[in-house]
């Protein structure tokens, strides 16, 4: 399985998981963005949380080797720029609705 039909797939699961089936929300596409936002912020906050677990056990077991040092460098360096892109994305979306109203 390519990574465009994984892709595909998962969406399509967090969109009718979040969505959860009642009329009102098939009704209204607010809604419908709303709870997309909230499922693709849990699933982005989840990943982030297992990166940086992952990016402390391998600083944890680096034992001083470089190599393994750089890449849990490299780890934790991709950890912050998950975090700070969940923490932008957030804001961003909320200054937006803020700003035009919606």
């Amino acid at each position: 399985m390519n990574k465009k039909t994984l892709f595909i797939i998962l969406s399509i699961l967090i969109v009718s998981i979040s969505i959860g089936g009642t009329a009102s929300a098939v009704s209204n596409p607010d809604v419908w963005a709303q709870k997309i936002q909230e499922g693709f912020g849990k699933i982005g906050a989840a990943v982030v949380v297992i990166g940086w677990v992952i990016a402390g056990i391998l600083w944890l077991t680096s034992a001083g080797n470089p190599s393994k040092i750089a890449i849990a460098k490299a780890a934790i360096f991709a950890c912050v720029v998950g975090t700070l892109l969940i923490i932008i994305s957030t804001t961003a979306v909320a200054f937006i609705t803020s700003t035009f109203g919606l």
